[in-house]
């Protein structure tokens, strides 16, 4: 029906009918098109203060840290992903840590080093490369800032933590980690 009334020239019923969806499954495609209609109407501001006002922090993170990163908040999403009990899937925390590494590398050291750890407590070899990915970005990040003591330190401890898990030693020998 949305899609009718925006091809018939009616954005502001699109946009009603758009809404009612997103109050009824809150979605970061459905916010985008609310955006679109909501400038085209004029009353963007005041519809994302309430639309993003109802929704509950913790189970909505992942959609709250997207548009926050969409509108380059990359302070707000650190605080959307660090809120206790916040429901991020991997992807988009990912997403934060990139978009944190240059003006807070030190919350994207953490989110990486996070993610890591988490993958290789999921044992499988595809696993532990996913980790070894997630190092390779910790390590480029501690060299950046003229960590590298602290990144020896690091890897010296994850490695022995995990001294029996060949195929993560291999992984990690793989990527130069």
């Amino acid at each position: 029906m949305a899609k009718y009334y925006e091809e018939h020239g009616n954005p502001r019923a699109a946009l009603d009918v758009w809404r009612r969806q997103f109050e009824e499954v809150p979605d970061f495609e459905t916010y985008q098109k609310l955006q679109r209609l909501g400038e085209q109407v004029g009353n963007w501001n005041s519809l994302r203060s309430v639309l993003l006002d109802k929704l509950d922090p913790r189970r909505y993170a992942t959609l709250l840290a997207r548009v926050a990163l969409d509108e380059r908040n990359v302070a707000q999403a650190l605080r959307i992903a660090s809120r206790p009990g916040a429901f991020l899937i991997a992807e988009t925390l990912l997403q934060v840590a990139q978009a944190a590494e240059a003006e807070h590398p030190q919350a994207a050291l953490e989110i990486y080093r996070t993610q890591a750890e988490r993958s290789i407590s999921h044992r499988s070899r595809t696993s532990y490369a996913i980790a070894a990915g997630h190092l390779q970005r910790v390590r480029d990040l501690h060299r950046r800032l003229g960590e590298d003591k602290i990144w020896q330190g690091y890897i010296t401890r994850l490695r022995q933590e995990h001294r029996r898990l060949r195929a993560l030693q291999e992984e990690l020998d793989r990527v130069g980690l």
